[in-house]
């Protein structure tokens, strides 16, 4: 398994989502950090300038950037450590330089399962999970990403491919995870309604609260369109092959207001 992130990122929703993915899997963790080059030209230009939270305002160079950059790696180093501490899992972290979204992809490419999340900042994070790995015990226990106060539906795009069944799968075990509802997304692909709705409610392995079916237009790019409250999603699901490299950078645009990770199954 695999994350890469193009710092600055929030990683506790990710991070939460893919151990648990990671766990059940019983697949290695694997941390790639992404620095986009770009990111160091605008640095380079002269009346670039960062402005924080609190509004302050300061001068923004090459130098000042990559700084940051290693400030984010401690930062990633250390929330990897928390969220794998006592499980079974072999975690690591690499960096690497390029496009974010064609990083995305490359990885995708090479993984049977990615998880992505971007915020609206210039960073974001994805991670992605092989086959293999090691054995996580059974009684492992991870964080819910909203602390327990808030238990926000997975969401899950089927289109009767045979990856999006795999989604759903993967989706119904984050929602035990969660103890949260389950939102399947279904595209005209789906002839037999009725047929999918059994085979859905066959994989939820608790009753309460129960998956929901909703009908949605044809493509995942339509389908995500079609949210009208993404801050309202734990995560999203789809099937990788129905996103091209255009696809995943729309796709992720949509949801990071609300930073959504989006996980692609193979």
């Amino acid at each position: 398994m695999a994350i890469a992130v193009n710092p600055p990122g929030e990683y506790g929703r990710s991070l939460d989502a893919a151990t648990r993915l990671a766990v059940s899997l019983e697949a290695q963790l694997e941390v790639v950090m992404v620095e986009d080059p770009r990111l160091l030209e605008v640095a380079r230009l002269p009346l670039t300038r960062v402005i924080d939270s609190a509004g302050r305002n300061t001068d923004l160079d090459d130098r000042t950037l990559r700084r940051a950059w290693q400030v984010e790696r401690r930062r990633l180093d250390e929330a990897l450590r928390r969220h794998t501490s006592g499980l079974n899992i072999h975690a690591s972290v690499r960096t690497t330089k390029g496009r974010f979204v064609v990083e995305v992809v490359s990885v995708a490419a090479r993984v049977d399962v990615t998880l992505v999340s971007q915020s609206r900042s210039l960073g974001g994070e994805f991670s992605a999970m092989p086959d293999g790995g090691r054995r996580a015990p059974s009684s492992a226990r991870v964080t819910h990403p909203e602390g327990g106060r808030s238990r926000r539906p997975v969401w899950v795009i089927l289109d009767d491919s045979a990856a999006s069944w795999r989604a759903v799968r993967l989706a119904a075990k984050l929602a035990a995870g969660y103890r949260s509802g389950l939102l399947v997304l279904q595209t005209r692909a789906v002839t037999n309604q009725d047929d999918a709705r059994e085979r859905v409610q066959a994989l939820m392995t608790h009753p309460d609260p129960p998956a929901i079916l909703l009908s949605v237009p044809g493509s995942v790019t339509q389908a995500v369109r079609e949210l009208r409250r993404p801050e309202g999603c734990a995560v999203l699901l789809a099937p990788r092959e129905s996103l091209d490299a255009y696809g995943i950078s729309v796709v992720l645009d949509m949801l990071a207001a609300a930073s959504v990770p989006l996980i692609l199954v193979a």
